[in-house]
């Protein structure tokens, strides 16, 4: 997994706004996860997708060419973002 900046906090700081689940046990979830889909490897790109000035921060630079996004859920996003892209590549490989 691929993960934005300051992930590496998560289970410590803000604990009211980013819970209490760590990376490493977000990571553990996606793994398992992962491994009952084919074991893709997720990106997580936070703070990449956006402009970096805060009047812009509510734009998305790469979701025109995206095929989804998954937000707001906590940890369980990135849950939700792996079946989403489970999904999207079994119907990709059904097209076919």
């Amino acid at each position: 997994m691929l993960h934005g900046p300051n992930l590496n906090l998560l289970g410590e700081r803000e604990l009211a706004i980013y819970g209490s689940q760590t990376l490493a046990e977000t990571d553990r979830d996606l793994q398992t996860a992962a491994a009952g889909l084919g074991g893709w490897p997720p990106h997580q790109p936070g703070a990449y997708t956006r402009y970096s000035r805060a009047g812009f921060r509510r734009r998305s630079v790469i979701a025109p060419v995206c095929a989804g996004q998954v937000a707001g859920f906590g940890p369980e996003s990135y849950r939700l973002g792996l079946l989403g892209l489970g999904d999207l590549l079994s119907r990709s490989k059904r097209d076919r």
